[in-house]
């Protein structure tokens, strides 16, 4: 194995380790974000109200009729995805600044009902 190689390996090993555990695949992440749904859900109240969501739109024409933020191509399962690991609001307002707090709240009770 050549020296850039070996980088490679090293560099990757822990993402190699994290796939065998199950943690890169979306079943592995069912765990994390339930925790957090559950803990907003609990926070809000929001398990006893009627959920409506506004921000929350599904357009077969667009991203295959995934459920996406407001038609912006963001899909909810990508920001549900990115507070399963572990990253912070502001976090995820940085990456994608069409978003705003509550976009990030809708999309977790919108999974909330998901699940």
């Amino acid at each position: 194995m050549t020296r850039a190689g070996a980088k490679l390996a090293r560099a990757n090993a822990p993402v190699a380790k994290a796939t065998r555990m199950g943690r890169c695949s979306s079943v592995g992440l069912v765990g994390p974000v339930l925790r957090v749904v559950i803990r907003f859900m609990g926070e809000s109240g929001a398990a006893d109200a009627p959920m409506k969501f506004t921000r929350i739109t599904s357009d077969p024409r667009q991203m295959g009729g995934m459920p996406c933020i407001r038609g912006l191509r963001i899909p909810v399962a990508t920001v549900v995805g990115m507070i399963a690991d572990g990253m912070t609001e502001d976090e995820i307002l940085s990456a994608y600044p069409d978003l705003d707090g509550d976009d990030i709240h809708e999309a977790l009770r919108n999974a909330g009902r998901m699940a």
